[in-house]
């Protein structure tokens, strides 16, 4: 539940008749495993694209930073997003809103609550967006049909090693396409909704570290809701940061897989051994074409390829380790690993 928040507001805020209402929510999670400069960064841009759009048309948006005071110095937190109000444009802003005892999907949904605006849009604080990235998301919305929209999420290649596993991993190498289109690969880091569909329709509490966002996503399909992504709305990701937080992230990843397949098998049951075989013999020629296919795509050294390859075979390995120390104890792997 909420603790407190603290609230820093622009002249001009209290009136929203007539005026582009939407809300962002910033988990600040994954900032303590990326790079701290990364959320600054974030925060820079996106205080830029909201002046723009509010020089454009009149605006009433609220940012909520949720984090859980467990998990950082709040001390360091308060000083660095505060920083960044006193630019806030007329019709914006922000709150800073702690919530214990919870982890990223939990920040999402306690954000959500306590969002105001029509439209409610999640930006991860490890992500970076791209010029023009708040006005794709939020026009998108313009249209009837647009219940649920994303943007595109990639892996900026800055050196050797993003590079590498930009050809590899599930956030790729950036696409240049454009545009608003149906279905494509959709992440939690960079995803709008209408506040209401989401408040009826939150995060659901699953035993997963990086499932639930997929199952709201079938689910609202199923219904028959618009789900979209917007092409044109970017977001560069970091590969995973160093080596624990790189073993720790593919370990739940294998988590994820067992206890989804556990599910599958009905109460009682357990998945048999061969599911993890064949899901690495599966995945890994899959993974060499993704990998050639990119080095082509983007013009990326045999050297990034060639790191590629290893990066992934360990990757797939690692992920078959998860899925078989799952099976053994889930809470062993929840009480070392989690990210």
């Amino acid at each position: 539940m909420p603790d407190e928040a603290l609230e820093l507001r622009s002249p001009g805020r209290s009136a929203t008749a007539n005026r582009l209402s939407f809300s962002i929510v910033i988990e600040w999670e994954n900032e303590v495993l990326a790079e701290a400069e990364r959320g600054r960064e974030m925060l820079r841009r996106l205080w830029a694209q909201l002046g723009e759009l509010a020089r454009a048309e009149p605006i009433a948006a609220d940012i909520v930073v949720v984090y859980d005071p467990a998990d950082l110095d709040e001390a360091v937190l308060r000083a660095t997003v505060p920083e960044f109000g006193g630019r806030l444009p007329v019709g914006a802003e922000l709150r800073m809103q702690a919530v214990s005892d919870s982890a990223y999907y939990g920040l999402k949904n306690a954000g959500a609550q306590a969002a105001q605006g029509d439209i409610l849009i999640f930006l991860d604080s490890d992500v970076i967006p791209e010029p023009g990235w708040l006005a794709g998301i939020v026009r998108a919305f313009e249209r009837a049909e647009v219940d649920v929209v994303a943007g595109a999420t990639y892996v900026a290649p800055e050196g050797l090693y993003s590079a590498a596993v930009s050809l590899f991993w599930f956030f790729s190498s950036r696409d240049p396409a454009e545009g608003l289109v149906e279905g494509g690969g959709l992440f939690a880091n960079n995803i709008a909704f209408r506040r209401r569909l989401f408040l009826d329709n939150p995060f659901p509490a699953m035993d997963r570290f990086r499932g639930p966002c997929g199952v709201l996503l079938r689910r609202l399909r199923a219904a028959g809701h618009g789900v979209y992504l917007q092409q044109s709305a970017r977001c560069s990701h970091p590969p995973p940061n160093g080596v624990r937080h790189f073993l720790c992230r593919v370990i739940c990843e294998g988590y994820d897989n067992y206890m989804d397949a556990a599910d599958a098998a009905g109460p009682g049951s357990r998945p048999p051994f061969w599911l993890s075989y064949w899901s690495l013999h599966s995945r890994l020629p899959a993974t060499w074409r993704k990998i050639r296919r990119g080095r082509r795509q983007s013009g990326a050294s045999l050297a990034s390829a060639g790191l590629a390859v290893l990066l992934a075979a360990t990757y797939y390995a690692t992920m078959v380790a998860g899925e078989l120390m799952t099976r053994a104890s889930p809470a062993f792997v929840r009480r070392h690993f989690a990210i």
